[in-house]
């Protein structure tokens, strides 16, 4: 037992700096968390709007903020317009992969030195995100869904 004591205690000795910033960061990291509640939506609107209250013409703003989102979710109540949104969606993910895989095709082909797999990789994680906007945004199919989006 003693010698995991002295290992834990020399470990913490030697990288007493290095722990500090990990706790500070990570009390930084709880705090924003707390803040937004990472995973929903409400948690950003709720922070947006607190620190729109800051000032009159920020509230003014985030109030015209708000009715323009109001505005475009009620446009997509017709069948046609939510289709030709989902199906814009779907043109930007094709492009976006086609731009990955042409990125990377052309670095392995050429064997060029800049690295350019982080680039390649932004092109797909967008594509995706843009992949999870277009599901959620297709589930608005029936104006009750629109309606209940909207209340939001």
């Amino acid at each position: 037992m003693a010698k995991y004591r002295d290992a834990l205690y020399g470990f913490v000795t030697a990288y007493k700096r290095d722990l500090l910033i990990g706790l500070i960061f990570a009390i930084v990291w709880a705090v924003i968390w707390d803040l937004v509640k990472t995973g929903c939506v409400v948690g950003f609107r709720r922070l947006k709007n607190k620190l729109s209250e800051l000032s009159v013409s920020r509230l003014r703003n985030r109030i015209v903020e708000l009715e323009g989102d109001r505005d475009r979710i009620r446009s997509l109540a017709s069948d046609k317009a939510l289709y030709l949104f989902v199906l814009r969606i779907l043109v930007a993910m094709t492009t976006l992969v086609c731009m990955g895989e042409a990125i990377r095709a052309t670095h392995s082909f050429l064997r060029v030195g800049i690295v350019l797999e982080p680039l390649s990789a932004f092109c797909f994680i967008v594509a995706a995100i843009f992949g999870v906007w277009g599901i959620r945004m297709s589930q608005l199919s029936t104006p009750t869904k629109v309606a209940a989006r909207v209340k939001e």
